[in-house]
This record gives C-alpha cells, sequence and structure tokens, in this order.
C-alpha cells in the first residue's frame, strides 16, 4: 500500500489502519518509518509481542500510535459509566455484557477467514470491546478465566463463541460473552 504513496508528495501527518488485524504490524511500521502518527483500529495487532514493538518502534521513531475502539461511545456505555460514577448503583459486585447473534453462515469478510494468528475470531474482534469497556469501568484486572469454541473449522481455526471472566482490583467480576451462534441472545445483548 505504502509503496504506491510517496508521503512527501501528500504532506501527510497520520494513517488511520482500518484494515485486518494481521496487516496492522506491518503497514504501522512503515508508517513509523515515515515519520507519520498511526491510529489503529482494534485490535492493535493479534500478539502482545507485536505491540510491545509497535510501541517501542513509535517511541523510537518519536511519532505516535494509539487504537480506536468505538464502543467506548455506545448510549448504553455511557449511562452505566455515569450510573457508576454518581454512585447511583451502589456497590457492583458482579458486570455482565454481552455481544451475541444468530450468524452461522459466518461473518461473511474477514473475520470468519483469518485464523488466530492473523487477528481472526470473535475473542480479538468484539472480545476487545466487551474487556475494554469492563476494565474502563471496574479498573485493572487480576485473575482471568476464559473459554473459546469454533463450530465451523472449514474456514477458520478462529473462535466463533467466547466467555470471559475479568477479577477487577476493585473485587467486582465482569462476566462476557460473544458468540455469533446464539438462536436466542441473552438479556441486554448487544449486535
Amino acid at each position: 500500500m505504502f509503496a504506491r504513496i510517496d508521503s512527501r508528495e501528500l504532506e501527510l501527518d497520520l494513517v488511520v489502519l482500518g484494515t485486518p488485524p494481521g496487516t496492522h504490524k506491518n503497514l504501522a511500521l512503515e508508517a513509523f518509518r515515515r515519520k507519520l502518527a498511526v491510529v489503529v483500529d482494534k485490535p492493535v495487532v493479534p500478539a502482545s509481542t507485536d505491540a510491545e514493538e509497535l510501541i517501542s518502534t513509535a517511541a523510537d521513531e518519536g511519532v505516535s500510535l494509539t487504537v480506536f475502539q468505538n464502543r467506548r461511545w455506545d448510549g448504553d456505555f455511557l449511562t452505566l459509566r455515569r450510573l457508576i460514577e454518581d454512585g447511583e448503583l451502589g456497590d457492583v459486585h458482579t458486570f455482565e455484557s454481552r455481544f451475541e447473534w444468530w450468524m452461522p453462515e459466518g461473518f461473511g469478510n474477514w473475520r470468519g477467514e483469518a485464523s488466530l494468528n492473523e487477528g481472526g475470531g470473535i475473542l480479538h474482534d468484539l472480545g476487545a470491546h466487551l474487556i475494554d469497556q469492563a476494565i474502563e469501568l471496574f479498573g485493572p484486572v487480576v485473575d482471568v478465566y476464559g473459554e473459546i469454541s469454533r463450530f465451523d473449522s472449514a474456514r477458520s481455526d478462529a473462535d466463533q463463541a467466547a466467555f470471559v471472566s475479568l477479577l477487577h482490583e476493585s473485587g467486582t467480576r465482569s462476566r462476557l460473552w460473544m458468540n455469533s451462534h446464539a438462536p436466542q441472545q441473552g438479556p441486554a445483548s448487544k449486535s
């Protein structure tokens, strides 16, 4: 992609990567070499070691790197955050959130065909939102438990359902579900 664009001619300051996660690392590194700041759609990269490399390289090159994820602006999340901050819910001991729908034919795009190593699967895609929201609401995590499931192995090795339980330092337990094969959605499911 960058081979066709000379950033000096276009006077670019910033690159936004909304491509599949498996492409983020190489594209971001190329942008850093060109002294461009980068905004990467979530998940930043499939592996934490790649994220560490990007953070280090951005710092070495003196450019900014940030990750965008839009679910911090969902109305239900903003309302819940306000209620918690105002103390209207008292002490929250358990938080549950979910993305569920019935889509057994798959996503119909890269999400259903990318491998785990390429950042495919529902945990990488939607789990990033739910985990981020839980941490935003209840703070750092001290213990994690998770399960993943795959119902159709013909397209990819990536998960199609996931459950994550987070124990926050605050004592709150977050239980998070993601499922693309839910014939009946649980309470307050997002789609």
